[in-house]
């Protein structure tokens, strides 16, 4: 396979990497195959890849949001009062739609959510409430900045490797569940 960047040889390699989440900062992720520029050293993840490094971040940041306590969340309703706006108003921002305030789905089937309360009183501010929920992990591990291109993620690694976890096996018991 050729080289997006420069059409030079690209080499398949797995390898361990860091994703960045606005939530969590950087998440250790592990065996990620990829494929690596011989000449510009860009890397490439393809799409099944990329849905495996997506998915492992929006569990991750599940996670996360789930251990917040719930007295820590409130309803649209009363979120829309503490930002002085109409719950309409308030449901139909889009930037609150894209997650620009954390919020945890309690009713998959209705849609419903509480919101954070630190959050929504950072998105009154700055109207972007995402904040980090705890300390970054990730020293020694190659961090992916990510680009959806047509046939494949473009990647850019920095640093070290450390494989910490694998993503095959997480996909796996996903799958089987």
């Amino acid at each position: 396979m050729r080289c997006e960047n420069c059409d030079s040889d690209t080499a398949h390699e797995v390898q361990g990497y860091v994703a960045h989440s606005v939530l969590l900062g950087d998440i250790r992720l592990g065996h990620i195959t990829s494929r690596r520029c011989d000449e510009c050293e860009e890397v490439f993840l393809d799409i099944a890849n990329w849905d495996l490094v997506f998915q492992s971040i929006k569990d991750r940041e599940s996670r996360a949001i789930g251990r917040i306590p719930s007295d820590q969340f409130v309803s649209a309703k009363k979120a829309s009062v503490m930002l002085g706006i109409s719950k309409q108003a308030f449901s139909k921002d889009p930037r609150i739609k894209d997650g620009f305030i954390i919020q945890r789905i309690v009713d998959d089937e209705d849609r419903k959510a509480l919101y954070y309360i630190p959050s929504i009183k950072k998105y009154g501010i700055d109207r972007d409430g995402r904040m980090k929920l705890n300390e970054p992990s990730g020293d020694g591990v190659n961090r992916v900045t990510y680009s959806l291109s047509q046939d494949a993620t473009n990647v850019r690694t920095v640093d070290g490797a450390s494989n910490v976890i694998d993503l095959n096996q997480e996909r796996l018991a996903r799958d089987a569940a």
